[in-house]
């Protein structure tokens, strides 16, 4: 269970992260 939560909690964090870069190039952007 353990395991699986730091998975679900790293993939969470990199997708996030993908998230925050995106939408500052697209505040770069505008």
């Amino acid at each position: 269970m353990n395991d699986h939560r730091e998975a679900c909690g790293a993939s969470f964090a990199k997708a996030d992260r993908v998230r925050v870069s995106r939408r500052t190039r697209q505040e770069v952007a505008a």
